[in-house]
């Protein structure tokens, strides 16, 4: 069935190409119409013709460990807040400070309390 559908495909599209440079030829918009329309129906039967790739399951997402987060922190200069790690990560807000919260009750970090008081932004301080 799929090779019928081929080849009523590319019949159906070459019908159409032909009428459809008969209608440029003589200024026919109608038949340009009608060439467009039964080139769009081949390459529907001949689209379905093609077989589908099998779906590929999806490949395990990269994993944002707390190692990687203090990587980061050390390399923008021993100092985390959460815009700083939504931006380098594709966390939220909301994962961004439970990680963070969670590094600073395991002692990975920090908070400088100083800091929260000038500008209203948590700076999460790694050792």
């Amino acid at each position: 069935m799929e090779g019928n559908n081929k080849i009523a495909g590319i019949i159906l599209m070459c019908w159409g190409s032909l009428q459809a440079l008969g209608s440029l030829v003589s200024f026919n918009v109608a038949g340009l119409v009608i060439s467009i329309i039964i080139g769009t129906i081949g390459w529907r039967f001949y689209s379905k013709s093609q077989k589908k790739l099998p779906s590929v399951p999806n490949p395990s997402k990269f994993e944002l460990t707390d190692e990687l987060i203090i990587r980061l922190a050390r390399r923008l200069g021993g100092r985390l807040s959460v815009e700083d790690l939504i931006t380098q990560t594709s966390l939220n807000r909301e994962q961004a400070r439970e990680r963070l919260d969670r590094l600073s009750q395991k002692g990975d970090c920090t908070i400088d309390l100083d800091q929260v008081q000038e500008s209203g932004k948590i700076y999460y301080i790694f050792n």
